[in-house]
């Protein structure tokens, strides 16, 4: 849950005993690799078991878990759930947390690229919040440059 912008110790607590040793090492090890969680893995590892060689964007996968669980948290706490959107928004700022990693960008997760739908498929263009991926990457970004 955030409140005023930030999130709630309890609720960063929960969700970081949740992910667990080898939850946190798998998310940092894609923000070592590619500073950011805003990507598609070459290969089916990730925290779930099923493993199929193809192709999958974190977000889809390991993203809907982190999702539900955020779910959970919040229903624990007797928190109102937030829409969709808001789970599909913040979860990667909520893994970074839990890290100890900040953010700067929650739009694109400072991957400084969206995913934007044009003409019946989805093309990569640059995040409208950082207008830069180098500027996302060096930690500046639109709104605070």
């Amino acid at each position: 849950m955030r409140i005023n912008g930030e999130w709630s110790p309890h609720f960063i607590e929960e969700l970081t005993d949740w992910l667990g040793t080898s939850g946190r090492d798998f998310f940092q090890s894609i923000i070592n690799k590619h500073g950011h969680l805003n990507v598609v893995l070459q290969t089916g590892s990730g925290l779930s078991e099923y493993r199929d060689g193809l192709p999958h964007p974190v977000h889809m996968r390991e993203g809907m878990t982190i999702r539900n669980k955020m779910r959970d948290i919040h229903t624990a706490m007797e928190h109102p759930h937030e829409d969709a959107h808001w789970y599909d928004n913040f979860w990667m700022s909520a893994v970074k947390e839990c890290l100890g990693i900040p953010t700067i960008c929650e739009h694109c997760d400072d991957s400084g690229t969206k995913y934007v739908l044009e003409g019946g498929r989805y093309e990569k263009k640059p995040c409208p919040q950082c207008n830069t991926k180098e500027g996302a990457q060096d930690g500046q970004n639109g709104q605070n440059a």
